[in-house]
């Protein structure tokens, strides 16, 4: 904060506008941060997106897993 910029003000005033600037200033972090995270979350979600389609172009059916014992198991096409 520069004083010169708030210079003649009362001190109560003073801490109001430097309090202000503080509180504006730690929204505006948290903003960067929540946008940072959403294109952080954006950009796992088309990497998750390309693996699946990577998959399904291999034809990688799906396939679910059914126990019969605990030594064997075999795989059933939905």
């Amino acid at each position: 904060m520069k004083r010169t910029v708030l210079k003649k003000k009362s001190q109560k005033v003073w801490q109001k506008e430097i309090s202000r600037r503080k509180f504006l200033e730690g929204n505006s972090k948290k903003r960067t941060q929540r946008r940072e995270l959403k294109e952080e979350n954006s950009k796992k979600k088309t990497q998750r997106k390309e693996f699946q389609e990577r998959n399904s172009k291999k034809g990688t059916p799906n396939r679910k897993l059914i126990f019969t014992d605990v030594r064997t198991c075999r795989k059933q096409k939905d």
